[in-house]
């Protein structure tokens, strides 16, 4: 039951679409200008969780950016596949893109200590995927432009451990219980540091992709998960 001045954070009811969906539908549906818009947000989300996932002593071997473009490249077709939830669909782009970042991360990571130890260098392990043809007008290209900018200098502004929150959070969407467990505090200290950390974002970037991650239920995976660990 949610008394009259609370939110019902699991309310699953149609919302109205904030901008991001708006543009990502439009671009899915054909839309390069919109796709742009949109690839601008996930992407910096998409980079946030693969800083999140590298520390800065693996940077020199493994570049954040490889691991956003090799997944933008590969996940992109299967985002018209999504379904939205609560008439938002952002919220589960969102949640597919950064578990695949995770686990192509970890699986770069593994990737760089069996090459180190076979005496090859790390910074070789994610040159061996498909190279882009360089053709500026590929969707798989990716998007650099003022709003990724900003989105990028206000998370940037968290201390670390904030960020880390944020991604785990809001965009991988894990339950609060492997939250907690990861970061070694409390599940209601994720739960106060987050919304504050939203707010704060929100209040910084308004009509930004963070006007569309709310809290979540903790429920079986969906298709967006599905996905994302390959068992769809």
């Amino acid at each position: 039951m949610v008394r009259a001045g609370e939110e019902d954070d699991d309310d699953d009811r149609p919302r109205r679409p904030g901008r991001t969906s708006l543009a990502l539908r439009s671009g899915l549906a054909g839309d390069r200008q919109a796709m742009d818009l949109a690839a601008e947000e996930l992407q910096a989300a998409m980079l946030t969780a693969a800083r999140s996932c590298l520390r800065p002593e693996v940077r020199d071997s493994i570049d954040p950016l490889d691991i956003v473009h090799e997944v933008w490249s590969r996940c992109l077709p299967q985002l018209p596949r999504l379904a939205p939830k609560g008439g938002r669909l952002t919220p589960v782009v969102v949640s597919y893109l950064c578990k695949s970042i995770r686990h192509e991360a970890f699986a770069a990571l593994r990737g760089a200590a069996r090459q180190a130890g076979a005496g090859r260098l790390a910074t070789d392990v994610l040159r061996d995927g498909p190279a882009d043809d360089g053709r500026p007008g590929e969707l798989t290209r990716l998007v650099q432009g003022e709003r990724q900018s900003a989105m990028l200098a206000a998370i940037e502004e968290l201390p670390e451990r904030d960020r880390d929150l944020l991604s785990l959070r809001y965009f991988e969407q894990l339950p609060d219980e492997s939250i907690a467990e990861h970061l070694g505090i409390s599940r209601s200290n994720v739960r106060q540091r987050a919304r504050r950390i939203l707010q704060r974002l929100r209040e910084r970037l308004p009509g930004a992709l963070f006007d569309e991650l709310d809290d979540l239920d903790e429920e079986q995976p969906g298709a967006a998960e599905r996905l994302a660990d390959g068992s769809a």
